[in-house]
């Protein structure tokens, strides 16, 4: 949660709480449209359904050496973290991206709104959880991407916005390029086994003879980046 409330990252918070209690039925959503203008998508606040949750679970398993935190998913863990991790924190919110058929072609969201994380002050959020989940129209995530980008800036009112790739991930960091982010620096990793888990955490000091992976940290760029 925020450590400073702040009237920019009050009114955000509240947005996005309404925007979650409108999942189901009626939802607030975001719409996204192609280059020419013409709808393709929306993106729908989740609400944690059964459909969704093993929509969630199976991606996230498909996917699992991009998450910092990696385990064999299961429907009831999924279940726990949706209603605790994105239900439960008010700074955060998930997206499911919606084409005009009604099909669920992947996910994304944003975490820590308000949140003075990675060097990028209280005024940011993050980019979390780009997932595409099935293999439909092509620059689909990309527009999404953009879609939720540009609300964040207009309707919430932040514009530093964020996010963490593993820094071998060449493909989302060229995806995430073309979307116009720019490379920030890399962010060493330490590696942690418990159990049936691997998790990968920020390299303190008394790991710095030990790392595992780094993550690249990268940022929007602003119209003043633009101009340089």
């Amino acid at each position: 949660m925020p450590q400073d409330s702040s009237p920019v990252i009050d009114n955000a918070i509240e947005i996005l709480t309404r925007y979650k209690a409108s999942a189901g039925k009626d939802p607030q959503t975001i719409r996204v449209h192609d280059r020419n203008g013409s709808m393709i998508a929306d993106l729908c606040p989740m609400e944690g359904t059964q459909q969704e949750i093993r929509l969630l679970t199976a991606w996230r398993d498909r996917y699992r050496d991009a998450f910092p935190t990696q385990f064999k998913a299961s429907k009831a863990g999924t279940h726990r973290w949706f209603k605790e991790q994105v239900i439960g924190v008010p700074n955060r919110i998930l997206f499911k991206i919606r084409d005009l058929k009604g099909i669920d072609i992947g996910h994304m969201g944003l975490a820590h709104i308000g949140e003075d994380l990675c060097g990028m002050g209280r005024q940011s959020c993050e980019i979390d959880n780009v997932v595409r989940g099935r293999a439909e129209h092509p620059g689909i995530m990309s527009m999404a991407l953009s879609a939720l980008c540009d609300w964040v800036v207009g309707t919430l009112k932040i514009d530093t916005i964020y996010l963490r790739v593993f820094s071998n991930n060449v493909k989302a960091k060229n995806y995430y390029i073309g979307c116009g982010f720019l490379i920030v620096r890399d962010m060493p990793l330490h590696r942690v086994e418990e159990d049936d888990m691997i998790r990968y955490i920020d390299a303190e000091d008394e790991y710095a003879s030990n790392i595992a992976r780094y993550f690249t940290l990268m940022r929007l760029r602003k119209d003043k980046d633009r101009q340089a």
